[in-house]
């Protein structure tokens, strides 16, 4: 049975050793490293061979979505762990933030311990559970501002044909807007065009698309 490792990082001592405590216990997890989550760990995280890091919101150096971004830029999105990030309760501006930082989940301590290891065990693959249509309506209703990064948008002219055929369909079902569709499309279909930009997870790939207003072209 193949280790999941993963690290903690939550500013509250207490909630950290209750999972440290609960996530122990599941044979096929491993705590490699805990911390309060303070900038200076970043060194630390890098060398730990972490599969999962479970990041609190709440932080000593901060915002959790902010270390992540940290660490990605320090190290590259390839040797970044993949993340989940817990918080109190649902908030959909966070989780928007969170998506397009590149972190896998964001699970709520309402939501308990067991979505808490099934969502380890996600992120550990690199699985994201959030939905076409769910992401759609996520931006709608946040309707964060655009904010093109052009060398981003430029990378999508010398895309591979199958890649630039992906985005294309998507581009038209993101515009076509039917609910059905949207519920109906298979995030692993995007993988090929993953894997050609430098993002993490597929719903940071469209989050990025919509930022950087490719949806709105011809």
């Amino acid at each position: 049975m193949k280790q999941i490792r993963i690290a903690l990082l939550d500013s509250d001592s207490d909630t950290r050793s209750g999972r440290k405590l609960l996530l122990g216990s599941i044979a096929d997890f491993e705590i490699v490293f805990e911390s309060n989550g303070s900038v200076s760990d970043l060194n630390e995280i890098e060398n730990a061979l972490i599969d999962v890091l479970v990041v609190d919101q709440r932080l000593s150096s901060g915002a959790g979505v902010d270390l992540f971004q940290k660490l990605r830029q320090e190290v590259g999105s390839d040797q970044t762990p993949n993340a989940l990030l817990t918080c109190s309760f649902e908030q959909p501006t966070l989780r928007l933030a969170a998506i397009e930082a590149g972190i896998c989940q964001v699970v709520a301590l309402e939501e308990g311990p067991e979505k808490l290891v099934q969502s380890i065990r996600e992120t550990a693959k690199q699985q994201s559970n959030t939905t076409l249509f769910e992401l759609f309506n996520l931006i709608s209703s946040q309707n964060p501002p655009q904010r093109t990064d052009l060398n981003f948008v430029r990378m999508f002219d010398e895309l591979p044909d199958k890649s630039a055929s992906s985005f294309e369909k998507l581009r038209v079902l993101w515009q076509g807007a039917d609910r059905a569709k949207l519920e109906q499309f298979k995030m692993s279909n995007l993988e090929s065009l993953a894997e050609n930009l430098p993002v993490k997870t597929i719903p940071e790939l469209i989050v990025r698309i919509q930022r950087s207003g490719l949806f709105d072209g011809e």
